[in-house]
């Protein structure tokens, strides 16, 4: 019913005879309706669509070929080796996040001037309206930040960073009383990615714990701006292929590749 995300590094022990990666569900992604079955619909070698349905359904499939699946409300993944982001899109259902701990602040990435904002701390609320990707809705009452836009900066207890990319404008509420859920005010249909901004480690302490972080300037962090440039662009699948070329065992032997020794040809 959900999908979590850790950062192994962020929070790795080490000692004299063992490297420890502790897993901790840095970022839950879920959304509000109920999830009724879930499915891997593609997958190769180095890549898996996991798609999670909130329909009442009661046909399963296995492909993403089936139209009436296709049609039921579901939100789906995209699990490639190596990507920096979490890629989720959304059919019809309400986006749900939540994180570790607390989320310290839910800030448009740039100001009002379009220069990108240096730290998600509680003195970075918006004053203001934001730069052209991301606005703040004002409302009565101080319980609620509403942003809307396509580019969302979050901060957790545990000074980590993290980029939020929308393909289409979506509504984001954050619950400042609980700080424990950023939600969509509607059902949303698109694609969100979310990148975790790797901060400096302080060198300091030999444990990797996340609290050990600070967190990175982001008008200095050329990881920023990668991650920007290549938000809207995402892998869904892959495909490998080899050539070998015929090679006889004579030819092995005069290349010095006999009985006992390897190499690549």
């Amino acid at each position: 019913t959900m999908m979590q995300i850790s950062y192994p590094p962020l929070h790795r022990m080490k000692d004299s005879i063992s490297i420890r990666d502790i897993f901790d569900p840095d970022m839950t992604l879920t959304v509000v309706e109920p999830v009724t079955r879930r499915n891997i619909i593609e997958f190769d070698s180095l890549s898996v669509t996991l798609r999670f349905y909130s329909g009442n359904s009661d046909v399963i499939s296995f492909t993403a070929d089936d139209e009436d699946d296709n049609d039921v409300p579901h939100w789906e993944s995209y699990l490639v080796q190596g990507s920096p982001y979490v890629t989720v899109t959304y059919m019809d259902v309400t986006p749900i996040l939540t994180p570790l701990s607390i989320f310290k602040n839910f800030i448009c990435p740039r100001d009002e001037n379009g220069n990108y904002k240096d730290f998600t701390n509680e003195s970075a609320e918006e004053t203001k309206d934001g730069y052209g990707v991301c606005s703040r809705i004002y409302t009565q009452g101080a319980q609620y930040t509403t942003l809307s836009g396509v580019q969302f900066l979050i901060g957790t207890q545990e000074n980590l960073t993290w980029m939020l990319f929308a393909s289409e404008p979506i509504t984001l509420i954050f619950d400042r009383r609980t700080r424990k859920t950023i939600t969509s005010s509607d059902k949303y249909q698109g694609t969100l990615r979310l990148a975790l901004i790797p901060p400096p480690f302080d060198t300091k302490t030999s444990n990797t714990w996340s609290s050990n972080y600070t967190s990175i300037p982001l008008s200095t962090s050329s990881g920023v701006k990668q991650l920007i440039n290549y938000s809207h662009i995402y892998p869904v699948r892959s495909k490998l292929s080899w050539d070998f070329t015929h090679v006889s065992r004579k030819e092995l032997s005069t290349n010095g590749f006999g009985q006992g020794e390897s190499g690549t040809v």
